[in-house]
């Protein structure tokens, strides 16, 4: 699988690239504090505006059923939605993996607390690294 393939300048909710989701897509492990509370938010919208099931799953190094979990979205309509999942896990470390299909992506945001904050721009994109987009 060539992940440049699913980086996209057709559609880009802040910036120039999102990428476009055609299977699973997965991040590297982000350092955080063991059973801390944390909100992962990012925008998403379906490609023709037809509602389409998003898969996210964070998960720890270990990816054992006390650190992993499944969260399902009804992403439809053509405009951009800001989504949010609180966690709190007993890790030192998480990743997140995002499973759909015709589904844009774009403008993830990991922070601590489970208050959702203004979307922070920090002048990253997508074409500069496969996880590039991540804000932390």
């Amino acid at each position: 699988m060539d992940l440049k393939t699913w980086i996209t300048t057709k559609e880009a909710h802040s910036g120039k690239y999102s990428m476009l989701l055609h299977g699973t897509v997965g991040t590297f492990s982000f350092p955080i504090r063991q059973r801390q509370d944390y909100t992962l938010s990012f925008y998403a919208k379906s490609t023709d505006g037809s509602p389409k099931t998003l898969n996210l799953r964070y998960y720890s190094y270990e990816n054992t059923q006390e650190t992993q979990r499944n969260h399902y979205f009804t992403v439809k309509g053509t405009d951009w939605k800001r989504y949010e999942v609180p966690f709190n896990i007993p890790r030192s470390a998480v990743r997140f993996s995002f499973r759909a299909e015709n589904i844009y992506l774009d403008d993830l945001q990991l922070e601590p607390g489970k208050k959702l904050r203004r979307m922070q721009e920090i002048g990253w994109d997508w074409k500069s690294g496969l996880t590039a987009g991540i804000m932390t």
